[in-house]
């Protein structure tokens, strides 16, 4: 292990800022950093040995790769991190478009699923092939498929359960939604609370690349959504009814 990746390990164990997942990823990419210095003949370093010219090379090798706004903002982000521990954060701009960086894409017009087909009998491990399944036909996140628990979806005690707030995504649809409610705090109890907004305020956007039903299978998942908590509560007025009696 040569000087950089040591000390800019030892930097990162020293200073544990943010989640274990920033963690990681700012480590992943110091030590990537650090070996491509080194590839382009920075051999003697340390990490309070950062500059502007090494920033540069960095930038200018990752927007050569052709890596995304999002992906070349993380790193920088890291290098930001980096640059301030050491006592050199006036190297770097604060501002990335200063960088040339673009804006992130929040919604593209590229698919990037892909269908597995007949590799999915290949994956043995049983858990790990139900949430591919779940990606796959629900159009989930690997994180959300990861954490799913079957028996707290299903739940049927109340109409705001996980399952009730998955079937009125209108994602599933192709449509994308924001500006639909936001937080704002209580003045009694001084808690931010969820406020809904007019629907005249709401910004969609369609984009049939996402949508995975069709609009009226969606809208009979709606209309049972509304119906089964109706029939919960009845069931449940009808069981404690016998019970006092």
């Amino acid at each position: 292990m040569d000087d950089l990746t040591h000390t800019l390990r030892v930097l990162c164990q020293r200073n544990r800022d943010g989640s274990y997942a920033t963690q990681a990823d700012r480590l992943r990419t110091l030590t990537l950093a650090s070996r491509q210095l080194k590839q382009a003949g920075f051999r003697r370093m340390r990490a309070s040995s950062l500059k502007n010219k090494h920033v540069e090379v960095l930038l200018g090798r990752w927007q050569a790769d052709g890596l995304s706004a999002g992906t070349l903002k993380n790193r920088l982000a890291h290098l930001r991190w980096w640059a301030e521990k050491v006592g050199r954060a006036g190297i770097m701009p604060a501002d990335n478009a200063q960088l040339a960086i673009p804006n992130r894409r929040l919604v593209t017009n590229e698919n990037r699923s892909r269908h597995l087909g007949d590799n999915l009998e290949r994956v043995s491990d049983p858990h790990v092939r139900m949430s591919l399944e779940l990606q796959q036909q629900f159009g989930l996140r690997r994180e959300e498929c990861i954490k799913f628990q079957p028996r707290y979806a299903d739940r049927r005690d109340h109409k705001d359960s996980e399952r009730a707030k998955w079937l009125r995504n209108p994602l599933y649809t192709g449509r994308v939604r924001w500006n639909a409610g936001g937080y704002v705090r209580n003045p009694d109890t001084a808690k931010r609370v969820w406020r809904a907004r007019p629907q005249d305020e709401w910004v969609e956007h369609c984009d049939e690349a996402l949508r995975i039903v069709s609009d009226e299978l969606f809208q009979r998942a709606q209309q049972r959504n509304r119906i089964q908590p109706m029939n919960y509560a009845r069931l449940w007025i009808s069981r404690n009814t016998n019970a006092g009696s």
